[in-house]
């Protein structure tokens, strides 16, 4: 099987630089993958009607768009992305606030093993508190 298109043709040229070339020049294909972004639509969706963003959404996604998430709803791989958080500490939070029922002042999480004024800085930059 050959490895490259156009060997006779004055040109030479890789078949997987071929297809994606082809791909692009399909236009209407691409332009309507790309144009189907659901996690900008339920971002902007949750905004508008002041609800809370769905959580189907990682944190990394909702700080990719300006967003803030709820820090009663964030998993433990999201507390993770922040430096200095490991899976121990994420722990911690994540079962503080199993035991509270949730978060209802940043209080609370600063109690928690581990989280000293800096990192609560860290956590009230880039998460919100909503009950």
């Amino acid at each position: 099987m050959p490895t490259t298109i156009g060997h006779g043709m004055g040109f030479i040229m890789p078949i997987p630089l071929f297809v994606i070339l082809l791909l692009l020049a399909s236009g209407g294909v691409m332009k309507r993958w790309f144009a189907q972004k659901p996690h900008v639509s339920m971002l902007q969706e949750g905004l508008e009607h002041s609800q809370s963003v769905p959580t189907r959404l990682a944190a990394w996604q909702m700080w990719l768009h300006g967003a803030q998430p709820n820090i009663n709803e964030v998993t433990g791989a999201d507390l993770r992305l922040l430096p200095g958080i490991g899976r121990a500490l994420a722990t911690r939070i994540l079962e503080r606030r199993r035991q509270l029922g949730g978060f209802s002042d940043w209080r609370q999480v600063d109690a928690v093993r581990g989280v000293g004024p800096k990192m609560l800085a860290k956590l009230k930059q880039k998460f919100v508190l909503k009950i």
